[in-house]
């Protein structure tokens, strides 16, 4: 059963790699822009990027408790953009096992802002800690 979880988490993370490249575009060489990913630990940090980067949240979330990452602290949008979000259901057949959301944002102009997400019900009603960091971006190059 172990190796069974291990897998789905590999699939997942591969999911969520694909979804990134689908989205954000595949960059080639000429292109210095990249995709910087985040989990819920880098939360309350300042990350530094540059322009035309892409800002990646990968954080847990259980759709079947009503439960979403909702975007309350939304960044500057001279300085950061908000590109999409997805969710990945968990590689399993439990019934109530949790998967994650992928949230992007590409960063479009120099400056500093931050961000915030908070885990909450349609209702108002949040659980766990929020998600918040703040984002300085420079010039590329």
């Amino acid at each position: 059963m172990k190796t069974r979880m291990r897998w789905g988490a590999a699939v997942a993370i591969l999911i969520a790699a694909a979804l990134v490249l689908a989205f954000t575009g595949f960059h080639g060489e000429g292109d210095a822009s990249k995709s910087v990913n985040l989990s819920a630990k880098d939360s309350g940090r300042t990350v530094q990027i540059h322009s035309a980067d892409v800002l990646v949240a990968t954080l847990d979330s259980n759709a079947s408790t009503g439960f979403r990452w909702v975007l309350t602290g939304k960044p500057d949008p001279k300085v950061l953009e908000f590109v999409g979000s997805d969710y990945i259901a968990p590689e399993t057949t439990l019934v109530g096992a949790g998967g994650q959301e992928v949230w992007r944002f590409r960063a479009v102009g120099e400056g500093s802002t931050g961000l915030e997400l908070t885990y909450e019900r349609s209702s108002g009603e949040t659980a766990g800690e929020p998600f918040g960091i703040t984002v300085e971006v420079t010039p590329a190059g």
